[in-house]
């Protein structure tokens, strides 16, 4: 369940950082559906430590609040993958605008990016349209980019069985939305 303030007028807020309070918006016609605000309060509180230099993937970007929200908390690299030409193209307006060094927004399929990169990442925010089989694609792929302390934040509409190779590190439900911070199998 959503509420008319979290994303009014197409937008969201970042809610700290260096561009805590900058407006992120997104077409109105897409079908973009920003993380809200408490769950990306909860969320960056998981990852709190983590931040600071880390290598940032937002896969399914949207509106880019998860990796935009990372990268203004200190994230040294952020990548922000969405197929829509359109948002994509927003994205890269709006990290103009904020002169975010070291964000780059690409527009290509979610699971062609992840095998054909050969980056490694640190924090992983996957957050695909609900009810595509997306998620369990993009953590079959996964395990070869990941770095040692990896941490792969998943946004479901129900909650869902971490393929092998993962194990759950914490799990909250906000609203109607399941929030699952993973690490790998090797971690656990």
């Amino acid at each position: 369940m959503t509420h008319a303030g979290d994303y009014l007028n197409n937008e969201v807020r970042i809610i700290s950082g260096m561009w805590k309070g900058r407006k992120l918006h997104f077409p109105a016609n897409s079908e973009v559906r920003p993380t809200l605000g408490r769950a990306r309060i909860t969320l960056f509180n998981w990852l709190a430590g983590h931040i600071d230099g880390a290598r940032c993937l937002d896969l399914f970007a949207g509106s880019g609040s998860l990796g935009l929200e990372a990268h203004s908390r200190g994230a040294a690299r952020t990548t922000l993958v969405d197929s829509d030409g359109q948002i994509v193209k927003e994205l890269i307006s709006r990290t103009a605008s904020f002169k975010a060094e070291g964000v780059v927004a690409q527009k290509s399929d979610a699971l062609v990016f992840l095998r054909t990169t050969d980056s490694v990442w640190d924090l992983v925010f996957l957050d695909p349209p609900y009810g595509s089989s997306l998620l369990q694609s993009a953590l079959s792929l996964l395990p070869d980019r990941l770095s040692e302390n990896a941490m792969v934040y998943c946004e479901t509409a129900a909650p869902f069985e971490p393929p092998p190779g993962f194990g759950v590190h914490k799990y909250s439900r906000v609203g109607g939305n399941h929030l699952t911070l993973l690490t790998p199998a090797s971690r656990q």
